[in-house]
């Protein structure tokens, strides 16, 4: 008989635990609801646009691209 051991999800917050950056990087950025469900609205969309932009104009980010959808959002950043 064999037995396997569980995999973890490949997207599973354990894959970077305690994982911390020794120098600036780039990265992709994508947060999505969960369940998921198309309730990002106009209103949600403009608190996240307000966010990104934010940090962007008070250089907390380096903001090169986001995109709004109904159930996620992606932005391209450098820190």
């Amino acid at each position: 008989m064999d037995l396997q051991e569980p995999v973890e999800k490949p997207h599973s917050k354990n894959l970077r635990l305690h994982r911390q950056m020794q120098s600036p990087g780039t990265f992709l950025v994508t947060k999505c609801v969960e369940p998921r469900q198309r309730v990002i609205d106009q209103r949600v969309a403009l608190e996240i646009c307000s966010s990104l932009c934010f940090y962007s104009e008070n250089q907390k980010i380096l903001l090169a691209a986001f995109v709004v959808m109904l159930d996620h959002w992606h932005a391209v950043l450098a820190m």
